[in-house]
């Protein structure tokens, strides 16, 4: 999904059973995050010099997630539930 914040993205391992959020054309201060359906999150923030940044892993098992970005106090924006 492609935003003024960046273009957001969830990415699946196959042979991790496992998602992830991803941003690229992005900021410094863009924060993004991935959220399973058993509410497990993992965070992350794109650093100073910077125009990507990704999420670490949290469970795809049978699982659905979303990715999203946001910057404080502005609603975020997110993919769909895969």
């Amino acid at each position: 999904m492609q935003g003024d914040l960046g273009t957001v993205e969830l990415e699946w391992s196959p042979g991790c059973q496992a998602k992830w959020a991803k941003v690229v054309n992005s900021g410094p201060g863009v924060h993004l995050y991935v959220v399973n359906q058993n509410s497990v999150k993992k965070g992350y923030q794109v650093n100073s010099g910077y125009d990507y940044a990704w999420t670490n892993m949290v469970s795809g098992y049978h699982r659905q997630a979303e990715a999203c970005v946001y910057i404080t106090g502005v609603d975020a924006y997110c993919t769909r539930w895969l």
